[in-house]
């Protein structure tokens, strides 16, 4: 009988401090299940922890035993075509569903509704702060992500000094995305985040020496529908 005991206090104890996590993937271009895509479960605390990993099966279906998060929500990050879609899950909230993308280098229909600049000067009138914001929408049909080296083209001013740079799909944190010097190109940059279907954000934040004036270049390698100038 204390056996018995000890062993139920056991199973109770696994089962306050672990959930079963079902979801399922589905692939948004092909409108069919996704197979064979890798599946990364995080839990969210002070910062992220790797928790759980796996593959999707030919229903494009997944499962873990998961850690317990007191409440604490779940994210889930699913690699198709070597494009990480993510998705938060909070605990017992029953099949979590996932989408993804084909992705191609190719992907038409990609346009830039708004271009907005924020100009800002420094304290003593020497330099020039600029927030580029760039809006770009993914309506390709069927829906497919951008994928490659260079996903959009910038253009900054001559002197501009890069400090932050950031891409932010839509529904998504913002994330910390690096801009490339284009060697063959004078003042060129690219992007090589992936543009999702929907809306993806791209951030540029530099400084450059100011003596009054500026020539103002909003070029990018897409024609943008708004070009917007802010000045706090």
């Amino acid at each position: 009988m204390k056996h018995a005991t000890l062993f139920l206090l056991f199973a109770l104890t696994l089962s306050a401090n672990a959930e079963t996590l079902r979801g399922v993937v589905k692939n948004g271009t092909t409108n069919k299940p996704s197979p064979g895509d890798e599946v990364v479960l995080k839990r969210v605390g002070n910062g992220m922890e790797d928790v759980g990993a796996t593959k999707t099966n030919s229903k494009g279906e997944f499962t873990f035993d998961a850690p317990a998060t007191q409440g604490r929500p779940y994210l889930i990050w699913v690699k198709h075509q070597e494009v990480t879609y993510t998705r938060v899950a909070q605990p017992g909230a029953g099949l979590i569903a996932v989408q993804v993308f084909n992705s191609s280098p190719n992907v038409k229909d990609i346009s830039m509704p708004e271009h907005m600049m924020v100009l800002q000067t420094s304290s003593d009138g020497n330099l020039l702060r600029v927030d580029e914001l760039f809006t770009v929408d993914n309506k390709s049909t069927p829906p497919m992500t951008r994928n490659g080296q260079h996903t959009l083209d910038v253009y900054l001013p001559e002197g501009a000094k890069v400090e932050e740079t950031s891409a932010q799909p839509a529904g998504n944190m913002a994330l910390k995305t690096p801009v490339v010097p284009d060697k063959s190109a004078a003042n060129t940059f690219f992007f090589g985040f992936p543009i999702r279907p929907g809306q993806t954000q791209f951030r540029v934040s530099y400084s450059m020496p100011y003596n009054g004036k500026i020539q103002l270049n909003p070029k990018t390698s897409l024609p943008a529908g708004n070009f917007l100038v802010v000045v706090p």
